[in-house]
């Protein structure tokens, strides 16, 4: 009998333990929570003058394509400017504050429609150099359940990997071959959310990445490359670009404008 009315008394500190307290509520949301739920895509963000697109190809290389999906249970899903993982969000007036690991955002929302919203947020600490530094406030524009499309005329999927350059084609000399001991090892690694690692002739370090048809635009430390795919296979691509600015180690003629890199995936 001991144990059954302990079991009782304790009873009311799991209910309370498994509350709906951090569930958002409509009742203190100035705004229709329901719209507020399902993954919404950063499209554009305007600090002075005229919004910036974020969803093209080269912006895309600055910011991230950046998502928040609301479910309903008070849990955050987020990739991009606002955090990367899962977390929560709760709701007061016209705010939404959102916590996914060591990022913390109060978003003021402007307005909010089925498939549209706008927010205004604090710019500090948005990673980004599309926004001046001394900008105080920034106004973002959402889209729900923009289609994650990767406008590559090619698998993005076979794209992924470490691969690397053996061959540099179109010079006067005929090819050279990348894989010699005088050569410089060259590789490229395509991570999936864009992100990019390099190594020798194309850059060296961590950068970002993105496709649009042929294209694959790359950058690495300030330095911007566009690579033209020409093919692209299981474990073999071919790729276009222009040598200006990149060192082969080998003198190319300044009116050759466009060099072709063969690539082996490791």
């Amino acid at each position: 009998m001991k144990k059954i009315l302990f079991a009782l008394a304790i009873m009311p500190l799991f209910i309370v333990g498994c509350s709906s307290d951090d569930i958002p509520s409509s009742s203190d949301f100035d705004y229709t929570l329901d719209y507020l739920y399902g993954e919404w895509r950063l499209v554009d963000v305007q600090s002075i003058g005229s919004p910036l697109d974020l969803t093209t190809p080269l912006n895309e290389l600055y910011v991230p394509p950046t998502y928040l999906k609301f479910n309903k249970d008070g849990t955050l899903e987020g990739e991009g400017l606002f955090g990367e993982g899962t977390g929560r969000y709760s709701t007061k007036g016209e705010a939404i504050h959102t916590s996914i690991g060591k990022m913390k955002k109060s978003f003021d929302v402007t307005s909010l429609q089925t498939s549209t919203a706008k927010f205004k947020v604090d710019a500090k600490g948005i990673d980004t150099p599309l926004i001046p530094e001394d900008t105080k406030m920034v106004t973002v524009t959402l889209t729900k359940n923009y289609p994650r499309n990767d406008n590559f005329n090619y698998s993005i999927k076979s794209l992924y990997g470490k691969w690397r350059a053996v061959s540099l084609e179109g010079l006067p000399d005929g090819p050279v071959d990348l894989t010699s001991p005088y050569a410089t090892p060259t590789y490229v690694t395509f991570e999936e959310k864009g992100v990019l690692l390099a190594e020798g002739y194309l850059g060296q370090g961590k950068g970002r990445y993105s496709t649009e048809n042929k294209t694959i635009y790359t950058l690495i430390n300030k330095q911007r490359l566009d690579l033209e795919v020409i093919a692209l296979a299981t474990g073999t691509a071919r790729i276009k670009l222009n040598p200006a600015g990149l060192d082969f180690g080998i003198p190319i003629p300044a009116n050759i404008e466009t060099v072709t890199l063969e690539l082996k995936k490791q």
